[in-house]
């Protein structure tokens, strides 16, 4: 075996390594029992729906980041974008303060030699204040359509000012300090 061989296949063990401890650490926390016992109780029905729900999500969030990396000239595909972004939420689950995915992602296409470093962090952390804005934007409307919340006076024109405000503000920050990625906002 040449070296380059023997190098990829220590790399391969590491990650196998590594993956396997993660997941030894999630099912000692977790019973495997309660995941399968909850998991054949729910209706398939729903179970599906949640799934293709959380993947249509998952593809348009794809999409959204790469607009993000085609502003910094980031060509992408956006199959091997949507794989990274799969990746990056496994790497998520195991390495802390959920953002470790992010910090993979950006160091694999770094690796890869497609930017440097701090344009390609700036497009993935502005990816996540993107996502961060629209559930802010989405919460304040909720808001107001749940006649419960109306309860809470101060709710009604913090959620009007927000849908307001939330859009614009992200637009005009984007614009004085972000430029590269106003024409993708």
């Amino acid at each position: 075996m040449n070296a380059s061989k023997v190098k990829n296949f220590i790399k391969w063990l590491l990650k196998l390594g590594l993956s396997s401890l993660a997941l030894f650490f999630v099912f000692k926390k977790v019973d495997p029992n309660t995941i399968i016992e909850t998991a054949f109780s729910a209706n398939p029905l729903y179970l599906v729906l949640a799934l293709c729900a959380f993947n249509i999500s998952k593809i348009i969030s794809s999409f959204r980041l790469n607009q993000f990396y085609k502003a910094i000239k980031v060509d992408l595909s956006e199959r091997y974008n949507l794989a990274l972004y799969y990746l990056s939420m496994f790497y998520n689950l195991f390495l802390p303060g959920s953002i470790g995915g992010d910090a993979y992602k950006v160091y694999l296409l770094r690796q890869e030699g497609k930017k440097n470093l701090k344009s390609l962090s700036i497009a993935t952390l502005l990816d996540r204040v993107n996502g961060l804005v629209l559930l802010f934007f989405l919460s304040c409307l909720l808001i107001l359509l749940n006649k419960e919340l109306h309860q809470v006076h101060f709710l009604i024109p913090f959620s009007v000012a927000g849908i307001l405000l939330a859009i614009p503000c992200y637009y005009l920050l984007n614009k004085m300090f972000f430029k590269a990625f106003v024409l993708r906002f």
